[in-house]
Order: structure tokens, then sequence, then C-alpha cells
């Protein structure tokens, strides 16, 4: 799942590394939707993860996969093709700030 979030070049081969367009929003779209899923049935000590104090990463990534597509939507309406998501997610940030502490 990590590689749907980083999408960072347009010309990818892999399967679920290829930048959103029009070919692949569909089987992006289900696999986020099956890992949304995935991430409601997790359970920490018998407790929904989701509804536990460890949840803020879950929220986050569902979240963001819900909204990805929202955007995506959103840019077509200005004929943009493609979408790259690695700087829109917040492991650029973390690269950058751990490249300024280096």
């Amino acid at each position: 799942m990590g590689d749907i979030l980083n999408w960072k070049n347009k010309f990818s081969r892999h399967k679920f590394n290829t930048p959103l367009i029009f070919e692949n929003y569909a089987q992006l779209h289900t696999h986020a939707k099956y890992f949304k899923e995935y991430i409601n049935t997790l359970q920490t000590h018998g407790i929904p993860i989701l509804q536990s104090g460890r949840n803020t990463g879950f929220l986050e990534l569902i979240v963001y996969l819900r909204n990805i597509f929202s955007l995506f939507d959103c840019l077509k309406t200005f004929r943009m093709t493609y979408l790259l998501t690695y700087k829109l997610s917040q492991d650029f940030l973390e690269t950058y700030f751990s490249a300024i502490r280096s």
C-alpha cells in the first residue's frame, strides 16, 4: 500500500507506482477501498484501531486515500491528465527535514 501514496515518476511501470491517470483510476480506487475496509477491521486488545488511542496514523491514511481521488476528479476539469502524489504526502517533508539534519 505504501507505493500507492508515493507516485513520483510519471513513467513508472510498476503496477501500483504509476501516477494516478484515467486508465488506472478505477483499479487504484478499488484497491484503496479494500485497504480502507481492512483498516476498519484492525483491532488492538479487542478494541477497533480507529477507536483506540493509536488511531492517528490510520485516520490520516483513510482521509488521504479518500481525498486523493476527489482531488484528481477536481484536477480533471483543468485538463490535467495525471497526478503525482509524492509531494502531497508527509513523507516528502520527512525526507526534506532528514536531509537538513544530515
